[in-house]
């Protein structure tokens, strides 16, 4: 027997379903793609769906053509990224502090002042930018994973489209700053 109850429940029910189906059905006609039958831009609904409530990831994403900070051993040259997440180092993946080198990367390069310009080979901007002035910053990150002598590197990734070829690095540096990162002892709360 259906009681008085389960009858409002189920009204609730029907109509808060039949209050969001039309808007969700409205939200994934304005997602769908243009085709031959409702070009692009020919079509209101969808105009004034995208301005109103706007969809897409690039909230969630960034850009693969946005600039990156690199940072080198300014001794070999080698990267001090400990990334990707899945080497054996960071148990291959279970180990997350390589998610804290982003922001410990972020707060050394904000001390930097004096950036040079280096649109040649990579090896040639490390050479000339050995002979630059160091300049001294702290990193007081928790996790520290950048001391001692180093290159920061503003880079530009290469397009997918040319990664692949023979001789191509995966990214071009464009500026450069060479530092020394004293480490201080991480900041614990009392």
């Amino acid at each position: 027997m259906v009681t008085r109850a389960d009858r409002s429940r189920l009204l609730g029910f029907g109509l808060a379903t039949c209050l969001l189906a039309p808007a969700f059905l409205v939200s994934a006609y304005a997602g769908w793609p243009s085709n031959v039958l409702n070009p692009e831009g020919r079509d209101k609904v969808r105009e004034y769906v995208a301005m109103t409530v706007p969809q897409g990831w690039a909230f969630f994403t960034k850009s693969p053509e946005e600039s990156e900070i690199g940072v080198y051993d300014a001794r070999t040259g080698e990267t001090l990224l400990v990334t990707p997440q899945t080497r054996v180092e960071n148990a291959f993946g279970l180990s997350r502090n390589q998610r804290a080198q982003g922001p410990e990367l972020a707060l050394i390069a904000s001390q930097i002042t004096d950036w040079h310009e280096c649109p040649m080979d990579r090896e040639i901007c490390f050479s000339e930018a050995s002979g630059a002035e160091t300049q001294s910053v702290e990193n007081d990150a928790f996790v520290r994973t950048i001391c001692g002598a180093a290159f920061v590197t503003g880079e530009k990734p290469t397009p997918w489209a040319y990664r692949d070829f023979d001789g191509v690095q995966r990214s071009q540096i464009q500026q450069i700053a060479r530092v020394h990162v004293s480490c201080a002892e991480p900041k614990r709360k009392p």
